[in-house]
This record gives structure tokens, C-alpha cells and sequence, in this order.
């Protein structure tokens, strides 16, 4: 039987840096929630999507090729393309964000995670990862770094004014 671990979190408190190195430590499948509602923010600025209109949003997740990084490689396919560089820009968090706020678009993506981590040992970051994704994980961990949190967070708003 596969083995999940979750690892809760908000903004900046490290949890991806976490979740990277046990994975690699453990032999694990790394997952982000971030990774997924970025690599559909991407196709939403491609294509010009309205953030608003949830329904059309709810389709293109539901027809969008993923491929997720694992333990042999590191790129993140979108439709066939690599954006593994791209969606770190600061406009697919933002626009992440955004979306991952809707109730039907947390449900597509929580029910495409359990799907994909089915039969795989998996650690997981991102928000209500062991409370909703995986109540039953075999281990779930809660960041909490509210200094390293607000250092970085302060670093993206600069950076993110820099880019303007």
C-alpha cells in the first residue's frame, strides 16, 4: 500500500523546500497544489481565459495534458510543452491564487491529485493538503515560520514591483 505524507503551509514558510528534500530522501513522488494551479493559470493566460468564468476555467482543466515532475525528471508539461521555468513567474502565482480560491476548481484538482497519487508513495505541499487531499496521510505536517514567511514575502513584492 502506497504511503502519503502531506505538508500544510501558508505562503513562504518552505514548504516546497521540505516536501523536495524528503521526497528525494525517502524515494517519494513530489507534488505541489501550487505546480497544478499555476500550470492552469498558464493556459488561462495563453489562451485569455477570463478568471471569472469558472465553467469555461473547470473545462480546460479537465482536457489540459499534464505531466508532473517525479523522481527521474523535473519538467512540468503543459499540452505538450514544457513550462517548468515559465510558470515560476510571478504572474501564474498570482493568478494561481486566484483561482485555487474556487470551491468546483479545488474539488477538480483534489480529485485529479488522488487519482494520480493512487498507487505512488507521494509527499505533498500546499494548503489543506492534510485536512482535505489526504485526511488520512500517514504523516501530516503543519509549517508555521512567520519570520522566514514575511522575509520572503516582502522579497516577492519587491521583486514582483521590479517586473512591472
Amino acid at each position: 500500500m502506497s504511503k502519503k505524507i502531506t505538508i500544510d503551509g501558508f505562503n513562504g514558510t518552505g514548504k516546497t523546500t521540505l516536501a523536495k528534500a524528503l521526497a528525494k530522501r525517502l524515494d517519494f513522488t513530489y507534488m505541489s497544489t501550487g505546480i497544478i494551479f499555476r500550470s492552469l493559470s498558464y493556459c488561462l493566460i495563453k489562451d485569455e481565459i477570463d478568471v471569472k468564468d469558472i465553467e469555461r476555467i473547470g473545462q480546460i482543466f479537465e482536457n489540459m495534458q499534464l505531466k508532473l515532475p517525479n523522481n527521474k525528471s523535473k519538467l512540468v508539461v503543459v499540452n505538450g510543452e514544457d513550462v517548468t521555468e515559465e510558470i515560476m513567474d510571478m504572474q501564474y502565482a498570482i493568478l494561481a491564487s486566484k483561482i485555487s480560491n474556487n470551491d468546483l476548481l479545488q474539488s477538480m484538482v483534489r480529485d485529479y491529485i488522488r487519482q494520480y497519487a493512487e498507487d505512488k508513495d507521494i509527499i505533498i505541499d500546499g494548503r489543506d493538503t492534510g485536512r482535505l487531499l489526504f485526511p488520512n496521510a500517514d504523516l501530516k505536517l503543519a509549517l508555521i515560520a512567520d519570520k522566514i514567511r514575511n522575509q520572503r514575502l516582502h522579497y516577492n513584492k519587491q521583486l514582483s514591483k521590479l517586473m512591472k
